[in-house]
């Protein structure tokens, strides 16, 4: 009875966030993303004292064993990520030795209308990452329907905690922490199942660990994807199997330039690696899709076997320029040859093997079909297929989708595939095992608005929004804190509504982004002095798109944004990230650069006014 409670309390308390009368801006000045329902107490100067060396969890019967395993790491992982607090005058409560309840509650009643409700217990998908918390003088009581709402619960725990951490004899850390502003009651859960980010590997190497910092970082943001973007026209950095390793070996190499001759160090992931990363990113709350895109974008497929892309030189030769060179632009592959398909048959195996999330991204952007026209040898191959019915290369992409369509049956028949918008008119069924479950793709939208009202048409039709969530500097309107914060688009389109099952969320895109710890600028063509490393990009336009992608409303005051509660929390969260990537270093440096963030965060206001 006491389960069914809470679930009917997390829907009534809503969006209501009350405080005792004279408290101070207590929630809602330290904890990043804003939670949906909160009050708490401020008269009392005690607080519920905790430590590393003798916290227990009592998780009663409903959790599993392994359930309970990933809670307790995580519990120590994530204390360790939180810095010291400041001095502060509250005073442990005398005489307690508290345990903290972790009570599993009953999934939603309407779980069964997502889609993906199979992978409940697996993968965090919105659904499954509410959470409440209650504490008083004696208590502390943290409910959820899965492991991934416990983590998120222990963030917020930990952000309104007062915190010491202490090096002991054998280098270990000995942590505590003591929750104040008792009795705290605080409800929460995601606006978006899907909150994302794209990783870019496929123009410049990011080492493990720098990923696996990124993955930290994205975990205290609340966020729960990592799009893993693996290939490129760039580079090709996976290890294959053999006999293909060998070959392929020369496809890791960065074969031309971002912007302005801009290179990196060359490097690949074995299967090995990217099993290790997917295990760290799932035990922190943490999806990774993996993309490898097709059929363009895959001039580095050329590098291992010549005859796997097209031959286009004039086509190439027109998107020569004097700063980039022989810049690796777009070019497809050869899709009239059998070799090509046993060859993404054997990438397809590699990947189900490397990464266990039910998704898989095969891109499907920016097709050169400028390239398919110039290659003679091609075109004479396609129109000998199925009497001349694809004698034309406006139907090679989708005489290639049904071919993909096979190989997607056969290799990876459980797996739901990812796209980008660009190929919807011309294969909205080519991937499909029966029309009648649409479910079986889900759309990635960047160019604009125009595809969703194709798609309000097409309801069994899902798909993710990263139009205005671009963190590189060439595209869309995504420049600066307050434009990445903006939800008026969220707020007034319904196509876009958390409410609608066909929108999942929202995803934030680090597009050809260089992971050196120095500011790198590019040249543009018009000038233009462009900065391209990750860290100057990234972090504080990421720390604006996470609250949009789990807080609703966001903070308001007569119905605008609550400028101080948004900048001291901001602030707050750059902190905590600034100390849990202390350890992540490029080139002896961090890979977040507090003073760079907080000037940055510290001219919110201004963004704002």
């Amino acid at each position: 009875m006491k389960l069914i409670v809470v679930i009917v309390y997390i829907l009534l308390l809503g969006n209501i966030c009350s405080r005792v009368e004279g408290a101070t801006q207590y929630v809602d000045d330290r904890v990043y993303p804003l939670p949906r329902g909160y009050e708490y107490g401020t008269y009392s100067q005690d607080c519920l004292y905790f430590d590393s060396g003798t916290i227990q969890f009592d998780f009663g019967d409903d959790w599993t064993q392994l359930e309970k395993k990933h809670i307790n790491a995580f519990f120590l992982n994530v204390l360790a990520m939180f810095p010291a607090s400041e001095p502060a005058t509250f005073k442990p409560i005398a005489g307690k030795n508290v345990t903290i309840d972790i009570a599993k509650t009953p999934a939603h009643k309407n779980v069964t209308k997502n889609r993906d409700h199979k992978y409940y217990d697996s993968i965090p998908m919105g659904d499954n990452e509410h959470y409440e918390i209650r504490a008083t003088d004696g208590s502390l009581r943290v409910s959820a329907s899965s492991v991934f709402g416990v983590y998120h619960a222990f963030k917020t725990l930990l952000s309104v905690s007062v915190i010491a951490h202490a090096p002991m004899n054998d280098r270990t850390l000995f942590s505590s922490f003591c929750v104040p502003h008792l009795p705290l009651r605080l409800v929460d859960s995601p606006r978006y199942g899907y909150r994302g980010l794209l990783l870019d590997t496929g123009r410049a190497f990011y080492q493990v660990s720098t990923i696996k910092a990124i993955i930290d970082a994205m975990c205290l943001l609340k966020m729960n994807v990592l799009h893993w973007h693996i290939t490129d026209d760039q580079s090709f950095p996976i290890e294959m199997p053999q006999p293909y390793r060998d070959s392929f070996e020369k496809a890791v190499y960065h074969v031309g330039f971002l912007h302005n001759k801009l290179k990196t160090p060359p490097g690949y992931y074995s299967k090995a690696v990217f099993k290790n990363i997917d295990r760290y990113a799932i035990s922190r709350g943490i999806r990774i899709i993996p993309e490898v895109d097709m059929p363009s974008h895959a001039r580095s497929w050329g590098m291992a076997y010549q005859n796997l892309t097209v031959k286009c030189p004039e086509y190439l030769k027109s998107k020569y320029n004097s700063l980039n060179g022989d810049y690796t632009y777009n070019v497809p592959l050869d899709i009239s040859i059998p070799f090509t398909y046993k060859i993404i048959t054997n990438i397809l195996t590699h990947i189900k093997e490397s990464f266990s999330d039910p998704y898989i991204h095969l891109g499907g952007d920016e097709v050169s079909k400028e390239c398919w026209y110039e290659d003679k040898a091609m075109l004479k191959r396609m129109a000998a297929k199925e009497e001349g019915l694809y004698s034309n290369p406006e139907t090679f992409t989708s005489y290639f989708f049904k071919q993909l369509k096979k190989i997607i049956i056969k290799t990876v028949p459980d797996k739901t595939v990812m796209l980008w918008e660009d190929i919807i008119p011309m294969v909205t069924d080519a991937l499909v095992h029966d029309v009648s479950q649409g479910d079986k793709l889900v759309f990635q939208l960047w160019k604009g608005t125009d595809t969703l009202a194709f798609l309000s048409n097409q309801p069994k039709k899902r798909f993710i929004y990263s139009y205005q969530n671009y963190l590189d500097p060439s595209y869309q309107q995504c420049k600066s804190f307050i434009d990445c914060y903006n939800q008026t688009s969220l707020d007034t389109n319904a196509m876009l509504a958390s409410s609608n099952p066909q929108m999942l969320g929202i995803e934030a895109c680090a597009w050809e982004l260089v992971p050196q710890s120095d500011t790198v600028y590019s040249l543009e063509m018009n000038g233009d002095a462009k900065e391209r490393s990750f860290k100057d990009r990234v972090w504080h336009r990421l720390i604006a798109i996470a609250e949009k992608t789990w807080s609703h409303p966001y903070p308001l005051t007569n119905d605008k944004p609550n400028i101080k509660s948004i900048v001291k929390r901001a602030k707050v969260i750059s902190s905590i990230l600034d100390h849990a990537l202390k350890n992540h270093m490029i080139d002896n440096q961090p890979l977040i650069n507090l003073k760079t963030t907080n000037y940055r965060v510290d001219n919110y206001n201004k963004e704002f006014n």
